[in-house]
């Protein structure tokens, strides 16, 4: 059938109804989902460091149907101070979320933090490390939530960065008793062979050397 039999053509329906959303459609999602990420900022608390005051959240979040399938696309951002107690030590700072989106994930999620306490140059860096793996275990949340909110499966297990993994060994093949007991009487009679060969060689080079002699001596 061409394209130009009338079942290929596509008319607009009096409704406007996408029938079970095969056809293309975008639908803006942003404010749900700046609720969504400013609800588990604000019980981030439970985790030892808590946001106290987030000052802008921003950017946009678009649901996509195509063809029965829908995708969540989004690109956030959000800035806010925090305060807490880390290994037993307050701690007061500023924390910036520079890229929420759906494409990052993991330690790929870019945070900036500033710590206003004076540690030392190594209790700094431990702290620092606590906070931004709290703060990516929230957008990590977030990225779940948001798609059950639209009825998407999450797939967090296939974001999870692997680790390279080495290849198992070839298994080597265990040898019977029967195969070495083989392989040491074909060795004995390999040795057996070499030996009668260089007696051979011997007694060969010794009777030409007697008949040497005796031909020049007569």
């Amino acid at each position: 059938v061409g394209e130009e039999d009338p079942r290929w053509i596509v008319t607009e329906r009096d409704d406007g109804k996408n029938v079970n959303n095969w056809h293309w459609a975008e639908k803006d999602v942003t404010s749900k989902a700046k609720e969504v990420l400013l609800a588990l900022l604000e019980k981030s608390s439970s985790s030892g460091v808590s946001i106290v005051n987030v000052k802008d959240i921003s950017g946009e979040a678009t649901l996509i149907n195509r063809k029965k399938k829908q995708c969540l696309v989004y690109e956030l951002s959000c800035k806010a101070r925090f305060q807490g107690m880390v290994n037993q030590l307050p701690v007061t700072g500023n924390v910036s979320f520079i890229e929420i989106a759906d494409e990052v994930r993991g330690d790929d999620i870019d945070i900036k933090i500033t710590i206003e306490q004076a540690f030392g140059k190594e209790q700094h860096k431990k702290v620092k490390n606590i906070i931004i793996k709290q703060f990516r275990d929230i957008v990590t949340r977030f990225q779940v939530q948001i798609l059950e909110e639209h009825g998407i499966p999450p797939k967090i297990a296939k974001w999870e960065t692997s680790s390279t993994k080495t290849p198992a060994e070839t298994p080597k093949h265990s040898k019977s008793p029967r195969d070495s007991n083989t392989e040491q009487n074909e060795g004995s009679q390999s040795k057996k062979v070499a030996g009668l060969l260089f007696l051979g060689g011997l007694v060969l080079g010794v009777g030409t050397y007697l008949w040497y002699n005796s031909s020049h001596k007569g």
